[in-house]
């Protein structure tokens, strides 16, 4: 079984992610409020998105995405980002992510990556 649990909340609304597999931690990620690098909004990026080699598959990386992502929707910030290796673009992208545009990021070449969050759903309540 897999699942995601959150490892610590800053003061500033940054949060890290800890994926699990059978109860044991096998990934993590963190997602922080930095401006959009493209239009400067208010956006979360993610940051250090990482899963065990031999633990890639399980659906772990895919289950700690959607939870960040979730978690930035339900605080009413509608774009993330990240630069991603080349490796990982397609992971990103079969979840809604666009390439952006390039980065160079400590002497390795990484794609901007960004998506725009649909708002919360909100159910049950009354229409006026």
């Amino acid at each position: 079984m897999i699942s995601v649990h959150t490892l610590s909340v800053s003061e500033d609304g940054a949060f890290q992610l800890a994926g699990c597999a059978d109860g044991v931690q096998v990934g993590a990620c963190t997602f922080r409020p930095e401006p959009h690098p493209l239009t400067g909004g208010a956006a979360y990026r993610l940051l250090d998105m990482a899963v065990r080699p031999e633990s890639r598959g399980l659906g772990v990386g895919t289950l700690m995405l959607l939870s960040g992502e979730d978690r930035v929707r339900r605080r009413f910030v509608s774009e993330v980002w990240l630069h991603a290796p080349e490796e990982a673009m397609a992971f990103y992208q079969k979840y809604g992510w666009s390439v952006a545009g390039e980065a160079d990021v400590s002497a390795e070449q990484r794609a901007l990556m960004v998506k725009s969050l649909k708002p919360p759903v909100c159910g049950g309540g009354r229409q006026v």
